[in-house]
């Protein structure tokens, strides 16, 4: 599992039409099942891991002062996709990003 530790370097842009909206997704730590790094600027340890399948799956959740967002994924290759969303702020976002 080591080999997803680092630097994802996400496009989080609303629409696929509008201008790249990179943010980093860095996972900082591994430890069997679980992780901890950071996410949109939040840190986080709370995130799971599952190579179960063909991908490694994963899923995390972060806070800021009001909501909590909850983000699930997986990693194919060098790539990542991903799906966060937050009940509170009502939205759904779909993104994608590489590897640093």
């Amino acid at each position: 599992m080591d080999e997803i530790k680092g630097v994802w370097h996400i496009d989080l842009r609303p629409t696929p039409n509008s201008e790249p909206y990179i943010r980093d997704f860095v996972i900082t730590d591994i430890s069997g099942t679980e992780f901890s790094g950071e996410f949109y600027s939040t840190q986080f340890s709370n995130g799971l891991l599952n190579n179960d399948w063909d991908n490694v799956h994963f899923a995390f959740t972060t806070k800021d002062r009001n909501d909590t967002y909850y983000h699930s994924g997986y990693f194919k290759g060098e790539k990542i996709y991903g799906i966060s969303y937050s009940v509170d702020r009502k939205f759904i976002s779909y993104w994608k990003g590489t590897r640093d």
